[in-house]
């Protein structure tokens, strides 16, 4: 969480104002004061810059996992000297399989849960991103693009940081196993 700077800035004004050894060092702030007013405004304002910034956080995390499942790809391929070998339909491939990796999971949920009772937080949250993803998929699915060398190097050379990947080409996939180039950052 970020730190709280405006109502640490006007905490420290209101105390230069109160002086550290003057009469009012040791009062509390009247409840409808210009200091107090200042004060929870400062803090409201902390509050709704944390949730923007989380809210961010969230989506950026979102993406940069999907990134690093290719990354991961892009890795293993190397090492086992198997880099040469990608294709469109390889490409499709692997995107199908990042789509369908919460099934399974799902499944066991479903399963363990008693006949009759409703899903649980976790499951509705594992659905709904897989439905998000497969919806996704049919509009062209936003990934790395691993048929290129040269776009490979890069993603493997990636840090795992959100900054870094404006150097890391970009494809949209289709459910067709059509390829579009797309660009950083996605909409």
């Amino acid at each position: 969480m970020p730190k709280a700077l405006s109502t640490s800035k006007v905490t420290k004004s209101i105390a230069r104002k109160t002086g550290k050894h003057g009469p009012k060092r040791n009062k509390p702030l009247h409840a409808s004061s210009r200091d107090a007013g200042r004060l929870s405004r400062a803090a409201a304002r902390d509050s709704r810059v944390a949730a923007t910034q989380a809210s961010a956080q969230k989506a950026r995390d979102a993406l940069i996992a999907r990134v690093a499942h290719f990354h991961a790809l892009a890795v293993a391929a190397a090492a086992a000297d198997d880099d040469a070998c990608w294709s469109d339909d390889m490409l499709a491939a692997h995107v199908d399989a990042f789509v369908g990796r919460a099934g399974p999971a799902l499944e066991a949920l479903a399963r363990a849960r008693r006949d009759g009772r409703p899903a649980t937080a976790e499951e509705l949250r594992m659905r709904n991103a897989a439905e998000r993803e497969a919806k996704e998929l049919e509009a062209g699915f936003w990934c790395p693009d691993v048929r290129d060398p040269e776009a490979r190097k890069m993603l493997r050379e990636w840090k795992g940081d959100w900054g870094g990947l404006g150097t890391v080409k970009f494809v949209r996939v289709r459910k067709d196993g059509a390829v579009v180039e797309d660009r950083w950052p996605p909409r």
